[in-house]
């Protein structure tokens, strides 16, 4: 379950803390994911993204940046593990 509008962006910044860090950071939390927790090759992933507080001017900011980025990665390196997708 995901919600991206929640993550406060620019605190992060902030903090020296770049989109690139973030989704790197996304990265080891799904290997993890895979590799620790659910090791069976044939299971599969149930998605939320749950776009509630999303403002129409957040598409074209940070947010939906990460989060079409963090869903490429998914889609790059674990199409088979993609169960389902909720928008």
């Amino acid at each position: 379950y995901e919600k991206p509008a929640r993550v406060n962006l620019r605190v992060l910044k902030k903090a020296g803390i770049t989109l690139n860090k973030l989704l790197e950071h996304y990265a080891m939390v799904t290997e993890f994911g895979w590799q620790v927790l659910e090791r069976d090759d044939t299971a599969r992933s149930i998605t939320v993204i749950d776009l509630d507080g999303i403002r129409l001017r957040d598409f074209i900011g940070d947010v939906v940046a990460f989060v079409r980025k963090a869903a490429a990665f998914t889609g790059q390196h674990y199409p088979e593990r993609a169960g389902y997708v909720f928008v």
